[in-house]
């Protein structure tokens, strides 16, 4: 399974901080966003939202928890006084007035947890074209120049992230225009498991676009795998199949026909990742950590147990893989102590993912993949160690090579 895509020796992995440079906010930066908002949208309906609200304002200011935290306590609470309500016993030993405020209670925590649903939507679908494109240029169409001198490395690079937001999509959008193989740049060619059926009048997402995906000679061929969903994407219910099919940009959640958003949101329970379209991302992560050297990791604070997971099998079983993690709150003891691997495997840069600074990664992400491939290199970086900006030097802007067609020497 996913035989084609486990090829490559070099996996991304981003999270929302991967995304800030865009204008999309944090974990910690969308609970304080929030909670400024939600005081002005919901505060003047009184009632219990006004404890409850003054409990995410708190928190938000607080700093010691985010909106994966303040989101799973809204979600317990709410379950928890709704399984009250149901319960027969309960409704047959208390009075009705103690029912209508455990019922009140419970009514609170979900239009909180349902607005915060309604800005994620919002909030991550706004993306710009242009600077997406300007971010992820280098990495997603020089990447095979950048690494053209790995092992076997192919021209298809897995890219998988946590985040809801348009910023590939966009990004490779912004390029339709562009003339390829300037400056060591290709075509890309992007796989995202959306795909025009017969009779369809929208793409639909399918898992067979990532079990018989093909790579395509003489382009960047970028597999895109949107592990906890996407703004694009909406489930179709209330039909004999149900679907997943590509909504327009920027429509507002769960929009009508019986769509509605196929997202994880950020929360730290237990998420649904055994149901499609999530199972067949997680199962393709799998393979592929399963063969890879190097997995990059950008604007993840690896909190997530479903990730952690797969990271630390994955480490146990591949000795071969290393992992690089670029954020400016990380260091190489901390990254390996949450996916328990070794410190000698793993290396941190502690810097935040900017388009000023993409040359200066991508020229040290090259130095790492030679590294962790067994290529010889002069440069003076290795795994086992947290950098600084210093590691951004001026000899890693060398333009890359660009990659010849097959055949030719």
């Amino acid at each position: 399974m996913f035989d084609a895509i486990k090829k490559s020796k070099i996996l991304v992995l981003t999270g929302a901080g991967a995304s800030v440079a865009l204008g999309r906010d944090t974990t910690k930066q969308f609970l304080k966003r929030f909670s400024t908002e939600a005081h002005r949208r919901l505060a003047e309906r009184g009632g219990a939202l006004v404890s409850q609200l003054s409990f995410v304002h708190e928190a938000a200011t607080g700093g010691k928890l985010d909106i994966e935290h303040v989101l799973s306590l809204l979600e317990e609470r709410r379950d928890a006084a709704r399984s009250l309500i149901d319960d027969g016993a309960f409704k047959a030993q208390v009075a009705e007035d103690v029912q209508s405020i455990v019922r009140g209670y419970a009514e609170a925590n979900d239009t909180i947890a349902r607005a915060i649903y309604d800005m994620v939507i919002e909030h991550y679908s706004a993306v710009d074209e242009q600077q997406a494109g300007e971010l992820y240029r280098e990495l997603l169409r020089g990447f095979p120049a950048w690494f053209g001198d790995v092992p076997d490395l192919g021209l298809t690079l897995p890219f998988f992230t946590l985040n809801y937001d348009t910023a590939i999509e966009s990004a490779v959008a912004s390029w339709l225009d562009e003339p390829d193989g300037g400056g060591g740049h290709m075509e890309v060619r992007l796989v995202n498991g959306l795909t025009q059926v017969r009779g369809g009048t929208e793409p639909r997402w399918s898992e067979r676009e990532f079990a018989s995906y093909r790579e395509v000679p003489n382009k960047a061929n970028i597999v895109l795998v949107k592990l906890h969903g996407s703004v694009l994407w909406g489930r179709r219910g209330g039909v004999r199949q149900p679907y997943v099919a590509q909504l327009p940009i920027g429509v507002r959640r769960d929009p009508g026909e019986d769509f509605r958003h196929a997202v994880l949101y950020p929360t730290l329970a237990p998420k649904p990742v055994a149901d499609e379209p999530f199972r067949t991302g997680y199962r393709c992560l799998r393979a592929c950590l399963h063969t890879a050297q190097l997995l990059v990791i950008i604007g993840s604070s690896l909190r997530d147990p479903e990730i952690v997971a797969e990271l630390r099998d994955a480490m146990e079983a591949n000795e071969r893989l290393h992992i690089v993690a670029i954020d400016p709150n990380l260091d190489h003891n901390t990254v390996a102590t949450r996916v328990t691997a070794p410190p000698a495997r793993v290396a941190a840069i502690g810097v935040a993912f900017e388009a000023a600074m993409v040359v200066g990664l991508m020229g040290r992400l090259r130095d790492f993949a030679r590294l962790a491939s067994g290529v010889e290199t002069r440069a003076s970086v290795r795994f086992g160690k947290t950098f600084d900006a210093s590691i951004l030097d001026a000899d890693t802007r060398v333009v890359p090579r660009v990659p010849l067609p097959p055949g030719e020497s």
